[in-house]
C-alpha cells in the first residue's frame, strides 16, 4: 500500500489550467524530486500532495484512506494531521524571528502539545546532530543562510514525521552551502527511514534523489536515469 496516492489530479487557477488528470503515487522509505520549468506545477503538486492546497477535482488517499471534501473543510483536523505527520523545508525558512534557533526548532512539538522539557532535548539532539551545538540560542538574523536552512530542516523532523517536503530547499543558498544541505538532508531521510518529496529546479540535486520525475505540459513522467 502506499503512503500517498493522487488520482486523476485536476488543477487550474482561473482559466490557467495546470493539471489535466495526472496520477502521482509516493512510496515509503523513497525519496522523489519533482522537476521542471518555472511555472510547470511543482510547487503546485507539492502543495497538493501535502495537504496545503486542494485539486480542483480527483482523489486522495493517505495510507490507503481517501482524503474527502469535508476532510478539507476540517481546518483543525487537516492542521493537525499536517503537524503529526509531514514536516516541510522551504526555499525562504520561515524562521520565527524572535526565537532562537532552539524555540523555532520546538514550535512543531508545542503545537502539537508536548511537554516543553521533552520537546526541549529532542529539539537540542537534532540540533546537535546538524552540528548547530554553539547555535541553540542564536536567533535567524544570527546565523548564516546555511545554518538558518539547517535549523528549518530540524524544525522539520521534530515531530518524527512519515514524509518530509522540500520546496526548492537550496534554492536561496550560495554552491557550498547548497551541496552540504543537499547532501545532509538526504543523509538524514536515508538514515531515517523517511520519506522525502523534492521540489528542485536542479537536475544535479535531483538526480541524487532514488525517483526523479518531471513536470511538463500539463503531464508529469518519471525521467530515465539511462
Amino acid at each position: 500500500m502506499s503512503l500517498i496516492e493522487v488520482k486523476n489530479i485536476v488543477k487550474t487557477y482561473d482559466t490557467l489550467g495546470i493539471f489535466n488528470g495526472i496520477d502521482f503515487t509516493v512510496d515509503k522509505g523513497f525519496s522523489y524530486a519533482i522537476t521542471g520549468k518555472s511555472g510547470s506545477g511543482k510547487s503546485t503538486l507539492l502543495h497538493i500532495l501535502a495537504l496545503l492546497d486542494k485539486a480542483n477535482s480527483g482523489s486522495y488517499y493517505l495510507d490507503g484512506k481517501e482524503i474527502t471534501d469535508s476532510d478539507y473543510k476540517n481546518d483543525t483536523a487537516l492542521s493537525r494531521l499536517r503537524n503529526e505527520r509531514f514536516g516541510f523545508v522551504f526555499q525562504d525558512n520561515f524562521l520565527i524571528g524572535d526565537y532562537t534557533a532552539l524555540e523555532n526548532v520546538m514550535v512543531p512539538a508545542i503545537i502539537r502539545g508536548d511537554k516543553r522539557d521533552e520537546a526541549k532535548k529532542r529539539a537540542i539532539k537534532l540540533l546537535c546532530a546538524l552540528f548547530l551545538d554553539e547555535r541553540l540560542k542564536h536567533k535567524p538574523s544570527e546565523l548564516s543562510s546555511g545554518e538558518r536552512q539547517r535549523v528549518s530542516i530540524c524544525r522539520a523532523l521534530m515531530n518524527n514525521p512519515d514524509v518530509i517536503f522540500a520546496d526548492e530547499p537550496t534554492g536561496a543558498l550560495d554552491e557550498e552551502n547548497s551541496v552540504y544541505v543537499q547532501d545532509m538532508l538526504l543523509e538524514i531521510v536515508k538514515d531515517s527511514g523517511k520519506t522525502l518529496v523534492l521540489v528542485t529546479h536542479d537536475m544535479d540535486f535531483a538526480l541524487k534523489c532514488d525517483r526523479v520525475f518531471r513536470i511538463s505540459g500539463h503531464e508529469i513522467g518519471e525521467v530515465s536515469r539511462t
